[in-house]
């Protein structure tokens, strides 16, 4: 698989800017706008294996006052999905472009995919929490939600480490008067 031509090359790499900052800034509005609410007490909720962790939560919040807010970062999460799927995507693609290592940009082909199934598991997870918050907490909503947690995060791990080693190996081939025999495979 070859780089794309110097016209496809630069859409994606404006796709790349526009959806990172996007991601960003939007990252920074939702601190602002769930203040005092933060990502660590969703991703308590997402983490709790039990239903009588999630009771707890639930009733802690309910206590703090916080029930809303909690409420309010499940369904602003929904529009992150989206942003920060686009996000990763397009960085997967252009940062392997990069390399221009041709098994690197099929990778970053796959890879760019594969967070879409990180999207779809946390939109399940979102409604398995929503389920638990507004009806009832239940084992099955609890584990759903664990367990599509778990796999979200795992992707994202996975597709975040992908795109720093791309990072590095473009950084390695851009040192002046270095060549490096696996530059271009």
């Amino acid at each position: 698989m070859e780089p794309p031509d110097t016209a496809a090359g630069n859409k994606l790499k404006w796709r790349f800017w526009i959806f990172v900052c996007v991601a960003l800034l939007f990252i920074c509005w939702m601190k602002y706008y769930l203040a005092p609410f933060q990502s660590g007490d969703i991703v308590k909720y997402e983490m709790a294996k039990t239903t009588d962790s999630a009771t707890s939560l639930i009733h802690l919040w309910t206590q703090n006052g916080k029930i809303n807010f909690v409420l309010k970062s499940i369904y602003v999460d929904f529009i992150f999905i989206v942003i920060y799927c686009l996000a990763i995507n397009a960085s997967c693609r252009y940062m392997s472009i990069l390399t221009k290592n041709s098994i690197l940009i099929k990778a970053g082909f796959f890879f760019s995919y594969l967070i879409l199934l990180a999207g779809l598991f946390d939109v399940i997870e979102n409604m398995a929490m929503l389920k638990s918050l507004q009806q009832a907490v239940t084992y099955s909503n609890v584990s759903l939600a664990y367990r599509m947690a778990i796999s979200k995060f795992s992707i994202i791990l996975m597709t975040l480490f992908f795109i720093a080693v791309c990072f590095i190996f473009w950084l390695v081939s851009i040192i002046p008067g270095k060549e490096t025999s696996w530059k271009r495979v």
